[in-house]
């Protein structure tokens, strides 16, 4: 059985590494900003909502400038 991550974030320094580290037991779904807008407070409940059974949910966003 593998563990079932929802990631926000996708492009960034933590999202890629996160992804990059996940073996067979990790399964991580990625979404970008263009895939999902975290201002948006009922995207992310769809999002989760419509990700099924989930483990864990991690914020891996970040704003930098």
């Amino acid at each position: 059985m593998s563990l079932r991550v929802l990631q926000f974030g996708a492009t960034g320094q933590l999202a890629r590494e996160m992804l990059a580290l996940a073996g067979g037991a990790v399964e991580i779904t990625a979404l970008s900003r263009a895939q999902l807008d975290l201002t948006d407070t009922d995207a992310i409940a769809r999002a989760i909502g419509e990700a099924g059974d989930l483990d864990l949910v991690l914020n891996a966003a970040a704003y930098t400038a």
